[in-house]
């Protein structure tokens, strides 16, 4: 059978972990099996050099982010991008929620800043991924309230919860939905009141179960098109999963999927055995009854070379005029100036003018450098239009502060913020980066 050559995937389990305290080999035992299907001929028929699977002590926090980054630069706009993590999860000592990588370290029974692949992270290099079609496939533990479901589901316990919240599979997808990109979703393990239940002496967890029967050919509603596509696979995952989960353990568990709002079925792999590929044969629409979370696009005007439409956030309409030195985004009744960005208004980092003054955006009445610098090495990573290579020189400072701050040395903290205020000096013609820069001197001045 000709290769789904356009398929290419990320496959990532960690079940061993630096702090063998964590280690959960399901996981490990996922993640191969889902990379010996895709790459299967008679099956998915991914090309196998187009298929990397990152496992325990390969999956480095460092390693995931080269692997996104290698995605970024091979994957072309008519490919279809399969991105798989399996493994622990949790909000992180910055509020950010992470995926664990193998070196992760936990604070309590929250992962510590920095030390694992946090959703920023994951915005930021799915941003950079040209592929029309982007599918992520999320079975990690999600602490829902602080640590108390990480608690109750049962880190060393003999099931283990594995939610990531809809907030954020909605903001995700909008962040790395792209300029007029609308084949990007997110199938998460379950929904976010829910545990994603596995035995330890089981093959694999109930989710991958599923997964894998519906790329292995499902209940056969794929054989028409001989493909199976993003619906039908999604069809099948959420039934059975289900089925499954009530079965043996009665209990509900309802895998969720996240997209935008117009974005259509598409591809995702070969059906197995297929007697022929019809593309005009997938079926446009999802089976009634079957859970879907939709993300409505901001309606966007945009005028100028450098103007870009932005997806994210709930049914608004915007007007970005990029034909001015500072770009306008305008709300109706509220301006904003700055470097607009594809995932910014979800994010709310745009910075805020009104009346030709600075808003509130500007300034923190409580400063607390403990929640700010961790934000404000996400926000200023993403900036765009200045130097990258002094960017993130800056925000490794930045990073390295945090630490710092950690381990309650505020001498050296206020020492690493000062260097990166001097690295980010040249780079404050920027509006955007200006305002964060602005907070960033607050941070030493609470310091000092």
């Amino acid at each position: 059978m000709k290769l789904f050559d356009q398929g290419r995937a990320l496959v990532i389990g960690v079940g061993e972990y630096a702090d063998s305290r964590w280690n959960e080999l399901i996981a490990t035992r996922d993640a191969t099996e889902i990379g010996k299907t895709l790459i299967n001929p008679d099956l998915c028929a991914y090309p196998p050099g187009q298929v990397q699977v990152l496992a325990d002590e390969k999956a480095t926090r460092q390693a995931i982010l080269e692997a996104l980054d290698n995605l970024a630069a091979t994957a072309q706009p008519e490919d279809t991008v399969l991105i798989s993590f399996t493994g622990h999860g949790a909000l992180g000592t910055d509020s950010l929620y992470y995926l664990g990588s193998y070196d992760m370290r936990f604070d309590g029974q929250q992962i510590t800043s920095g030390t694992a692949v946090s959703m920023a992270d994951l915005g930021r290099k799915l941003q950079a991924i040209e592929a029309e079609r982007v599918v992520l496939v999320l079975n990690a533990c999600f602490a829902g309230s602080g640590a108390t479901m990480l608690t109750k589901g049962g880190i060393g316990a003999e099931r283990i919860g594995t939610v990531i919240d809809e907030k954020a599979s909605r903001k995700l997808v909008s962040d790395a939905s792209g300029t007029e990109r609308s084949g990007r979703a997110i199938i998460t393990a379950s929904a976010a009141d829910q545990l994603s239940h596995f035995l330890r002496d089981g093959s694999h967890s109930y989710f991958t179960n599923a997964f894998l029967s519906a790329l292995r050919g499902g209940n056969g509603s794929s054989a028409t098109s001989g493909l199976i596509s993003l619906f039908d696979l999604y069809s099948f995952v959420h039934l059975e999963t289900n089925r499954l989960v009530k079965a043996t353990l009665n209990q509900e568990q309802v895998p969720l999927l996240t997209l935008l709002k117009g974005a259509g079925n598409f591809a995702l792999a070969h059906y197995p055995r297929a007697a022929a590929i019809r593309p005009d044969a997938i079926p446009s629409n999802l089976p009634p009854g079957i859970r879907v979370d939709v993300v409505e696009p901001i309606t966007v005007t945009a005028f100028g070379d450098r103007a870009s439409a932005v997806n994210a956030g709930a049914g608004s309409t915007v007007t970005i005029d990029n034909r001015q030195e500072a770009p306008l985004i305008n709300f109706g009744n509220n301006n904003s100036v700055g470097d607009i960005r594809v995932g910014d208004l979800v994010r709310g980092n745009l910075t805020k003018y009104a009346d030709g003054t600075r808003s509130s955006d500007d300034e923190e009445t409580v400063v607390d450098p403990a929640k700010l610098l961790p934000r404000l090495s996400h926000e200023i990573g993403t900036a765009r239009h200045v130097d990258e290579d002094v960017r993130d020189e800056a925000v490794s400072k930045i990073d390295l502060a945090v630490k710092s701050f950690g381990r309650g040395n505020r001498e050296r903290t206020r020492t690493l913020v000062i260097e990166a205020l001097e690295l980010l000096a040249p780079l404050r013609g920027n509006a955007y980066l200006n305002s964060k820069a602005r907070k960033l001197e607050q941070v030493r001045d609470s310091l000092g």
